[in-house]
């Protein structure tokens, strides 16, 4: 906590010196009273509160020796990667830091890195937004790789006219990951076709004539008084059954050559004309004849009488 504490007033008095040309007196005296609150808190243990007065002064007077003040409270905090982040902002925006100073800085990131893995993340879409596990870490291209502790994660990129890309990677402590994410770009809308204008015509309703009546009253749709054409006077009109109009000639199908004639049906002839009324009154006749037959030889009162006396025939 002393180290900490001395190492604090150092970069304060160093900010002190070092300004950026664009900043002002005043952002440069804000920032160094928000750093020395800082300080007040990093004694007292309060690191949550020292790392906004950080953060506070970095957003007045940008300058890059506050990163070391923000990794300490960082790490205090135990914000693994937050602190790697600083302390590599520190060593790398800073070179002419105090040599003391450089070596804690790197002394820290190489032990997080035992701890951390490596995570580098590329896309072919400049100026696409980057983010891990929800939370954006810049646009592409980015600066370096990031620092992720071991486990799942979720890489997310979106851009303009693109879909949403994601992409879950597994880190491991000590370890680099390369993640290339593609973004397929969203086809434009399909212009819309105008649906074609339906011309609606007046409706118009005949009322046929009844009997009795003239010529049909023309009656307008629903909603309209009827309208009734004025007629010249004519007769009335006999009335009659409707006719229908005679229906279009049929167009004469195609002559089938291999097909067999049909049979024409045949015409109704009189009984007399059929053989079955022929045969049925020759069998009527023939029994007839047999019968009388039978009658006039058998019965002896019928057999006519002769000079050899009245007897029957083989009697």
């Amino acid at each position: 906590m002393v180290a900490i504490c001395a190492k604090s007033v150092l970069l304060a008095a160093l900010l002190a010196q070092a300004s950026p040309p664009s900043a002002g007196a005043e952002d440069k005296a804000k920032a160094k009273l928000l750093l020395h609150e800082g300080l007040d808190f990093t004694r007292q243990g309060q690191h949550a509160q020292a790392l906004e007065k950080f953060q506070a002064a970095y957003t007045v007077y940008p300058s890059p020796k506050l990163w070391f003040n923000i990794g300490q409270v960082e790490l205090a905090l135990d914000h693994p990667v937050e602190a790697a982040e600083a302390f590599e902002k520190f060593i790398a925006l800073v070179p002419d830091a105090q040599h003391e100073d450089r070596k804690v800085a790197k002394s820290t990131v190489a032990q997080l890195g035992k701890k951390l893995g490596r995570l580098q993340i590329e896309c072919e879409a400049t100026g696409a937004e980057v983010a891990v596990d929800g939370k954006s870490v810049g646009r592409v291209p980015l600066p370096g790789p990031l620092w992720a502790p071991p486990g799942s994660h979720q890489v997310t990129i979106t851009h303009e006219g693109s879909a949403t890309a994601t992409e879950t990677v597994e880190m491991s402590a000590g370890v680099s990951a390369l993640v290339v994410i593609r973004l397929v770009p969203i086809p434009p809308p399909a212009p819309a076709v105008p649906a074609p204008s339906v011309v609606t015509p007046a409706a118009e309703t005949a009322v046929a004539p009844s009997e009795g009546t003239g010529a049909a009253a023309q009656i307008a749709p629903t909603g309209e008084a009827p309208n009734v054409r004025p007629q010249s006077p004519e007769p009335a009109p006999t009335p009659s059954a409707s006719v229908a109009a005679p229906p279009p000639p049929a167009t004469p199908a195609a002559l089938d050559l291999s097909a067999q004639p049909a049979e024409a049906p045949s015409e109704a002839r009189p009984v007399y004309k059929t053989w079955w009324f022929w045969t049925g009154a020759a069998v009527i006749v023939a029994g007839a004849a047999t019968t009388i037959f039978l009658l006039t030889d058998r019965g002896g009162s019928n057999v006519p009488t002769s000079q050899l006396g009245n007897h029957g025939v083989f009697q």
